[in-house]
């Protein structure tokens, strides 16, 4: 069985338990950056590796940084290195899983491993978080 294809999109959620000041600044900066060399790698552009280095540059100040676990981990996914981005998703999810996208793309990643039911897990939770947070319609 092979593993379904999506459209992975880079996300920079709200931060939580940030630092205030100059290294909450300079860490922001920092993954703005990334997340601009992650979507530039998307259309074909040799950066993925950038983005990964400014990634990992922001987990070693800050290794709960949520963005860049989640971002990390779908660098892992666009290089083929599924074991990534197990990794860095489960620890994005670990910190919050009520992202529907999180929880899928993680599945996909499980998938890519041969863990298939792991990764049947994550894309239920993945449906019954969106459908959670799906607005409903009056």
């Amino acid at each position: 069985m092979t593993a379904p294809t999506t459209s992975i999109v880079l996300a920079s959620p709200p931060l939580q338990g940030s630092s205030a000041g100059h290294r909450h600044e300079y860490r922001d900066a920092q993954h703005r950056s990334a997340v601009r060399a992650g979507s530039r790698a998307s259309s074909g552009r040799p950066t993925q590796r950038d983005a990964d280095s400014l990634y990992r540059h922001i987990l070693a100040v800050e290794p709960k940084h949520i963005s860049s676990l989640y971002n990390a981990g779908l660098i892992g996914v666009q290089i083929g290195r599924p074991d990534v981005a197990a990794d860095m998703i489960s620890k994005a999810v670990a910190l919050n899983n009520d992202v529907p996208e999180w929880q899928y793309n993680l599945g996909l990643a499980l998938h890519a491993l041969g863990r298939v039911n792991d990764a049947v897990a994550h894309y239920r939770q993945a449906d019954r978080t969106q459908s959670r947070t799906m607005p409903r319609p009056t």
